[in-house]
């Protein structure tokens, strides 16, 4: 399933990245071979990145 929503939207292992909060994520990434993070993990490295940019614009 992973591998068939890449090829649709013309992504590849390189530019892809799967998200996900359960262990069926995690082996779903494995089985198709696409780099896996934990949600978790993803939502504090993007709030670190979007918070600075947010006071500037006040």
């Amino acid at each position: 399933m992973l591998q068939l929503a890449m090829v649709r939207h013309k992504h590849t292992l390189q530019n892809s990245l799967y998200v996900g909060d359960r262990p069926e994520d995690e082996q779903a990434a494995q089985r198709a071979g696409v780099p896996f993070q934990w949600a978790w993990d993803w939502i504090e490295q993007h709030q670190q990145a979007i918070v600075p940019n947010l006071t500037e614009v006040q």
